[in-house]
C-alpha cells in the first residue's frame, strides 16, 4: 500500500537544490547585474582554475538573454534547466564569442550555465 503524501519522483525543489549543489567547490561570488524585471542571477567562479557558473531564475515568459564580460578562455557554456516539466535537464551547449554568450531563457525556469575547463 503506497504511503500518502510520498512522491514517486523528485520534486522541482529537489532539482533546484541539485542544480545549486552542482556549483564547483571553492568558487567565489563574482559581480553580476540582471537588468530585466522577473530575472534573478548569481555568478560564481575561480579565476585561477578558469571555472565559472551562472545561475539564472526567470520568473517571466521565455526571453532572449545574453551574458557579457566572460573571460576570453571560456569558449562554451554547458546548460541545465529545471522547470515544471524538466528536472535539471541538460540543454544545448552555448557558444561564447568575444566574452559574450547569447541564448534563450525558458519561461518560469531555473537555468545554470557552467564553463568546463
Amino acid at each position: 500500500m503506497p504511503c500518502r503524501g510520498v512522491r514517486s519522483s523528485p520534486s522541482r525543489r529537489f532539482w533546484n537544490l541539485k542544480q545549486l549543489a552542482s556549483t564547483p567547490p571553492g568558487v567565489f561570488a563574482l559581480p553580476v547585474q540582471c537588468r530585466e524585471p522577473g530575472l534573478s542571477c548569481a555568478a560564481l567562479g575561480d579565476l585561477a582554475k578558469g571555472v565559472y557558473t551562472v545561475h539564472l531564475v526567470n520568473n517571466g515568459g521565455a526571453r532572449p538573454a545574453a551574458i557579457t564580460g566572460l573571460p576570453s578562455e571560456v569558449k562554451e557554456l554547458w546548460q541545465w534547466v529545471t522547470d515544471s516539466g524538466r528536472g535539471m535537464q541538460e540543454g544545448p551547449r552555448i557558444p561564447v564569442t568575444a566574452g559574450r554568450a547569447a541564448f534563450t531563457l525558458d519561461a518560469s525556469s531555473f537555468t545554470t550555465l557552467r564553463s568546463i575547463p
